[in-house]
């Protein structure tokens, strides 16, 4: 498994998240199989994107892809994204 985390604003989050609502078809073909959204500061549109794939070669492509550029150019990304591409070592719980 492998997670991709991108930190990134947008110019509206309603439109932006319309967009990012279109993508789950065609990141499935990437090995995608869940997401979790974050809004930093409490800043509506300063957003941490967190997907998770099968493979780290998956989750390389997809942010590789031409699909991806198309999807943040659509939604209203502004500026660079800061993106990671992690691979877990461990998860735990506070109930030991």
């Amino acid at each position: 498994m492998a997670w991709i985390h991108i930190r990134h604003r947008v110019e509206n989050y309603n439109r932006w998240k319309e967009v990012y609502d279109m993508t789950a078809e065609f990141k499935r073909e990437y090995g995608w199989k869940r997401y979790r959204l974050f809004r930093v500061g409490g800043d509506p549109n300063d957003l941490l994107v967190m997907e998770e794939f099968e493979r780290p070669e998956e989750a390389q492509r997809f942010l590789q892809s031409e699909d991806l550029k198309k999807a943040m150019s659509q939604a209203g990304v502004v500026g660079a994204p800061e993106v990671l591409l992690l691979q877990g070592l461990e998860e735990g719980t506070s109930r030991g």
